[in-house]
């Protein structure tokens, strides 16, 4: 068995986020890429999506060690790498989305993925926080929520509060495609059609897609710094009590 340096273990810092650039209003132009940036946009979606797929695999495995594990501790793991898979998972299938919409060569094809891509949008900001106040059952940031007591210190109450008011301006600031949702979802062919044959401008839907892509990844940081700190209050246990992990 390796032996564990206490005195050499590692102290993870807590990063101030600008969590509001991630939700920056961007106005499109109207622009259409041409053959080489729509390659290079491609590339780096693919690039994207294999850091989430990598990054999904090893939360997997993180769950599977939690299960049936059962204290303070455990939980509040439990809580962050679950929302942590939302995350990666959400983000993942966004990217994709907007990839095979960036690579659709009929006219057909793009307004199907644009209608796909809206049901993802929709979906992923109501699981994410809900669209009112009272909405909150089985969110993702219910959850977070739910631990917080946890995190007492000062900087992570404040970059909660931080988040939390920009998480419930952003789901507020429309109906988040419920209709498109609502149609493509319930393959209703009239509101299928009307949604459709809506003005179709490559930069808006680009964009549109940021609006869940940035706040599940303003998220994703918030959660990297819980776990810093979970992280770092074990090391500190095991510092001053280490008989409490050999049992000695």
């Amino acid at each position: 068995m390796t032996e564990i340096d206490i005195n050499n273990l590692p102290v993870f810092p807590l990063y101030d986020y600008h969590y509001a650039s991630w939700f920056e209003k961007i106005i499109p132009n109207g622009s259409t890429l041409n053959a080489e940036q729509r390659q290079e946009l491609v590339r780096r979606i693919d690039a994207g999506v294999a850091i989430n797929v990598d990054y999904i695999g090893f939360i997997t495995n993180c769950l599977k060690e939690l299960e049936g594990k059962d204290s303070d501790y455990y939980n509040i793991e439990r809580v962050i790498t679950n929302a942590s898979l939302f995350t990666a998972l959400t983000s993942a299938d966004c990217m994709v989305a907007c990839k095979y919409f960036l690579l659709a060569n009929t006219d057909y094809d793009r307004r199907y993925m644009r209608g796909k891509l809206q049901v993802i949008l929709n979906e992923g900001i109501k699981k994410l926080i809900g669209f009112k106040p009272d909405d909150n059952k089985g969110k993702v940031w219910t959850s977070i929520t739910g631990i917080m007591n946890h995190f007492t210190g000062s900087e992570y109450r404040r970059q909660f509060a931080e988040l939390d008011g920009l998480l419930k301006r952003h789901a507020a600031i429309s109906s988040w495609w419920r209709d498109e949702r609502n149609a493509e979802t319930h393959l209703d062919p009239r509101g299928i059609l009307e949604s459709r044959q809506r003005e179709l401008d490559e930069s808006t839907v680009m964009l549109e897609s940021l609006k869940l892509i940035g706040a599940i990844d303003a998220v994703s940081h918030f959660l990297q710094n819980l776990h810093a700190g979970l992280t770092n209050w074990l090391n500190d246990l095991y510092r001053h009590h280490p008989e409490k992990f050999t049992g000695e």
